[in-house]
């Protein structure tokens, strides 16, 4: 993330209205993910629990904390509970 990048709240908050913009948080936080969830789970299934974790995330991304800057946190927490 670069200085000109919008922070992810922003992102979350865009989409609310642009459900799209769901995407950068996609792009920024998948791959770290799918490492952690494969280190746990196994890479044959990390895959599906990220796809799930997004889902899950996507649906829920009103209840995002918007005073915090990243999205991560928020995620891992959905991640440990299909380990």
């Amino acid at each position: 993330m670069t200085m000109s990048s919008p922070s992810d709240a922003e992102v979350i908050g865009r989409s609310l209205v642009e459900p799209e913009a769901f995407g950068l948080i996609y792009d920024r936080h998948a791959p770290t993910l799918l490492r952690f969830l494969g280190r746990r789970a196994g890479a044959t299934v990390a895959e599906g629990l990220v796809e799930s974790c997004f889902r899950i995330a996507f649906e829920r991304r009103k209840m995002f904390d918007a005073s915090r800057v990243s999205a991560l946190p928020w995620l891992y927490g959905s991640a440990p509970t299909y380990c």
